[in-house]
C-alpha cells in the first residue's frame, strides 16, 4: 500500500505541469501551506473546500467530503456510494456521508442522525482519524501508551484511546503548547494537515502555529471557597500577567456507599477572579484552580440535610395511617411509543405533613433540564415493620429501572442504569437533587445493608 501511494504522488507531481491544480479561494497558514501543497497535486481536496476561509471550522458534511476524497487519492479506488441516504436529518443523499458510512469512518448519532453542519471537536476527529486509518491500512492503529498533553483530563472517555492512538502516529498533534484541545472545533487547514500525514506521519507535529512563549507566572492564587443560596463561591488572588484562569470541579457523594458511586467533573474557563459553582448537600467537591505554571487545589464539603422524626406524628397501625394521609396529583413526563417525551400527570399518596414538600420536589424535577421521565411511583402503602412507606415518608420512582438488592440477597426490579436508561435515576442528577435538598435520603448509597435506587426517604430509613 506504501509504494502504491507513493506512486500516486509521483504521478501528481508529473502531471502537475499540464494540468492546472485546483484553484484555492483564500491562503492557508504558513505551517499548512505544504499539506496543501501536497493535498492540491493529489487531487485531494474536494472543490466544497476550496472557496472556504481555511481559518475557520469546517462542519462535519465537509469533513466528510475531505475524508472520502482523500481515499480515493491515497488508494486509487473509489469508495463506494449508494443512492440512499442513511440519516434521517438529511433529506438527499450525499455520496462522501454514503462512502463514509459503508467504510465505518463516520457515523450518526442514537437517533441516526448525521448532523452535517455541524462542526467537528478535535476528540471527535480523533475517531474520525483512527477509522480511517482503519479504512486504508486493514487493521486498527496500535493504542500504544497514553500521550502525555497537558489536558489530558478535559479529553472525553470515549475519545481518550483514539486520542492516543493518533497522536502516538503522528496525525495529530497539539498546538505547540503542550495541549490537545480536545473541544476545539477543527479548522479546514487543520483538516487538510491531519489527512495528509496519513500517508506520512510525523512524531513532532502540531495542528496549528505554535503558540508564543508565555512568560513565568509568579503569586500565589489563595482560594477560598464559601457556600450561599445552592452555590460554591470560590475566589482567588489576581496573577500578573494571568489571562484566564480554569477551574475544574470534581463532585463526590458523601454517604455510606459513596465510594461505589461514579463522581461526576466539570471544567470552567474565566478571566475573573471568581467563579459560583452549582453545589448540592453531602457532597465533596474537589477543586482546582490553575493558570499557567500555578495551580491549587481545594477539597469542600457541603453537609447534608436531614428531617428532624422528634416531633412528626408516627402512625403505629394502618388505621391511625389513613387518615393522616393525603393523594396528590403532581406533573411528570412520560415517553411514548416512538420514543418522544410528553407531559403527564401522576398521583401518589403522602403523609399530610409533606405533601407540600412532596409537591415542590416533582415541580422541580418537571421543571428541570433533563426532563426526567416517571413511568411509575409509590408512597404510602401499609407493610408492617418499620418501613417508611407505612407513614406516607418514603417514594419509589421507576423500581423496574431502579431495582432494590436486599442484603439477603433479593432483588426487587431488574437494573440500574444510570446515563444509559432514561429512566434510571443518576447521582448527580434533576431528581437527586430535587429530593436532597427537601432533606430526603437516596437509599442508593445511604445504608450499608439494603441498596434501594428507587427509594428515597424522608427520615433516611
Amino acid at each position: 500500500m506504501k509504494k502504491f501511494i507513493l506512486f500516486l504522488s509521483a504521478i501528481a507531481l508529473m502531471t502537475s505541469f499540464s494540468a492546472a491544480a485546483y484553484e484555492q479561494k483564500s491562503e492557508p497558514a504558513e505551517w499548512a501551506k505544504e499539506s496543501f501543497n501536497k493535498m492540491n497535486e493529489l487531487r485531494a481536496i474536494p472543490k466544497e473546500l476550496l472557496s472556504l476561509d481555511y481559518s475557520k471550522s469546517i462542519s462535519r458534511l465537509n469533513f466528510a467530503r475531505l475524508i472520502h476524497s482523500s481515499y480515493n487519492a491515497f488508494t486509487g479506488v473509489n469508495a463506494k456510494t449508494e443512492t440512499s441516504h442513511k440519516f434521517n436529518d438529511m433529506q438527499t443523499a450525499d455520496k462522501s456521508v454514503s462512502a463514509m458510512y459503508n467504510l465505518g469512518i463516520m457515523q450518526g448519532d442514537e437517533n441516526n442522525e448525521f448532523h452535517p453542519d455541524d462542526n467537528i471537536s478535535r476528540q471527535e476527529t480523533a475517531i474520525v482519524i483512527s477509522n480511517f486509518y482503519t479504512a486504508l491500512y486493514g487493521a486498527p492503529l496500535p493504542s500504544g501508551s497514553a500521550k502525555n498533553f497537558y489536558d489530558n483530563d478535559k479529553i472525553a472517555n470515549w475519545a481518550q484511546g483514539a486520542v492516543n492512538a493518533v497522536a502516538q502516529a503522528g496525525y495529530m498533534g497539539d498546538y505547540g503548547d503542550g495541549e490537545f484541545h480536545p473541544w476545539d472545533n477543527v479548522t479546514v487547514e487543520q483538516a487538510v494537515s491531519m489527512a495528509s500525514r496519513m500517508d506520512n506521519p510525523g512524531n513532532n507535529i502540531s495542528d496549528s502555529a505554535p503558540a508564543d512563549t508565555l512568560p513565568e507566572l509568579s503569586g500565589t492564587l489563595d482560594a477560598k471557597c464559601i457556600e450561599e443560596d445552592g452555590y460554591i463561591s470560590v475566589n482567588w488572588n489576581t496573577i500578573t500577567n494571568a489571562s484566564e484562569y480554569t477551574v475544574s470541579v470534581v463532585e463526590r457523594r458523601n454517604h455510606i456507599r459513596s465510594d461505589e458511586i461514579d463522581s461526576h467533573s466539570a471544567s470552567y474557563t474565566t478571566a475573573d477572579t471568581s467563579m459560583r459553582i452549582p453545589s448540592a448537600p453531602g457532597r465533596v467537591y474537589n477543586i482546582t484552580v490553575e493558570t499557567g505554571n500555578i495551580k491549587e487545589d481545594i477539597e469542600f464539603v457541603t453537609l447534608a440535610v436531614y428531617n428532624d422524626i422528634s416531633s412528626f406524628p408516627i402512625p403505629e397501625t394502618q388505621e391511625e395511617a389513613e387518615p393522616l394521609m393525603r393523594e396528590i396529583r403532581v406533573n411528570v413526563w412520560k415517553i411514548n411509543g416512538s420514543g418522544e417525551k410528553y407531559a403527564s400527570t401522576a398521583t401518589l399518596t403522602v403523609h399530610q405533613d409533606i405533601d407540600d414538600n412532596v409537591q415542590d420536589i416533582f415541580r422541580e424535577i418537571f421543571e428541570g433540564e433533563e426532563q426526567f421521565p416517571i413511568e411509575s411511583v409509590g408512597a404510602y402503602a401499609w407493610r408492617g415493620g418499620k418501613s417508611e412507606h407505612n407513614w406516607g415518608t418514603a417514594i419509589d420512582i421507576n423500581p423496574t429501572q431502579n431495582y432494590c438488592i436486599y442484603k439477603s440477597g433479593e432483588i426487587v426490579g431488574d437494573h440500574w442504569l444510570p446515563y444509559e436508561d432514561p429512566y434510571s435515576i443518576t447521582p448527580y442528577g434533576d431528581v437527586m437533587n430535587a429530593f436532597e435538598n427537601h432533606g430526603f435520603t437516596w437509599g442508593g448509597d445511604a445504608w450499608s445493608g439494603n441498596i434501594d435506587y428507587m427509594h428515597f426517604s424522608y427520615f433516611g430509613t
